[in-house]
């Protein structure tokens, strides 16, 4: 019974390995994949729209409470929230990577110099170091699966001149 438990504990370790280290860069690899062969149906699979909708609301949001001017704070923040509800669809994702054009908050593929991961229990980023400055992809688990929840831009780009 002891060695039923010493395996058991063994595969436990296992499984968690895998699904902490290797999942996260098999979605990394397949992303990837989707973006070089222009599969945007593939890629909308990897990605969890609600929570990366959420997440650049809440970078946005964060970064406009730097602007001093209270309309263009509000105003900001108002257009750029519906602008984000609107823009990040899977349709309109999946067309983007389809028809091969790249949008200003996204790095084109010439643009990308390096990357790097780093690993965690429920969360795993590749940083992009791209010609406009590093963008890190954030993937969390979702089920067995690890898709898109985040991008952490550099916001100030976005909201300068607001």
């Amino acid at each position: 019974m002891s060695k039923t438990l010493i395996f058991g504990a063994i595969g436990l370790v296992g499984a968690l390995a895998i699904h902490t280290f290797v999942n996260p860069m098999y979605a990394a690899s397949k992303v990837q994949d989707a973006v070089k062969n222009k599969d945007g149906d593939k890629l909308v699979e990897m990605i969890d729209f609600p929570a990366l909708r959420e997440d650049l609301k809440a970078d946005f949001a964060e970064a406009m409470e730097k602007e001093t001017d209270p309309f263009a704070r509000g105003l900001g923040g108002a257009m750029m929230s519906g602008m984000i509800d609107g823009f990040v669809q899977p349709e309109g994702l999946a067309q983007m990577v389809n028809g091969g054009r790249a949008s200003k908050t996204t790095p084109a593929a010439e643009a990308l110099k390096d990357y790097s991961t780093s690993f965690g229990l429920t969360e795993f980023i590749v940083t992009l170091d791209t010609d406009n400055g590093p963008v890190e992809v954030v993937f969390a688990p979702r089920g067995l699966t690890w898709k898109i929840v985040g991008a952490n831009l550099d916001m100030s780009k976005l909201t300068s001149g607001m």
